[in-house]
């Protein structure tokens, strides 16, 4: 099974891939996602580790594209190695394109996106001291 690894913990999805990745194995992740999301009283992110996928199967094309309509997903980082981009340009490129999806090639960058959907900063300070601060000031 290509999926080694899923768990759920802050608000972050995380899965870890490898090997090839097929419709099967797309959809059974976006099952987890989808219960994940529906279970969550807040906003979730989706971070998937596939820097040792060989291949994906075109079809998860349609898999992240479903995705988009969750409304409790607000982002989904895929953490890519050079490799992996080159022997799957064309699924990539048309991910790379698709709002709220980003592709990072360090696991670091992927969790740095994660927590700034999570937690988004306005003027370096974070969404929730904003809210203190105009209540503060009314």
């Amino acid at each position: 099974m290509p999926i080694h690894n899923m768990n759920f913990e802050g608000g972050v999805f995380f899965a870890k891939q490898v090997g090839y990745v097929d419709d099967v194995d797309a959809r059974m992740w976006m099952s987890a996602l989808k219960k994940y999301a529906n279970a969550s009283h807040s906003p979730i992110v989706a971070l998937v580790d596939m820097r040792e996928v060989d291949r994906l199967c075109p079809t998860v094309l349609r898999i992240f594209t479903a995705i988009q309509d969750m409304g409790n997903v607000i982002g989904i980082a895929l953490i890519a190695s050079e490799q992996m981009n080159s022997r799957n340009a064309q699924v990539m490129s048309k991910l790379s394109v698709m709002g709220g999806l980003r592709v990072f090639s360090t696991l670091d960058e992927g969790r740095s996106f994660a927590r700034m959907r999570l937690n988004p900063t306005v003027g370096g300070y974070s969404s929730a001291a904003v809210l203190r601060f105009s209540y503060a000031t009314i």
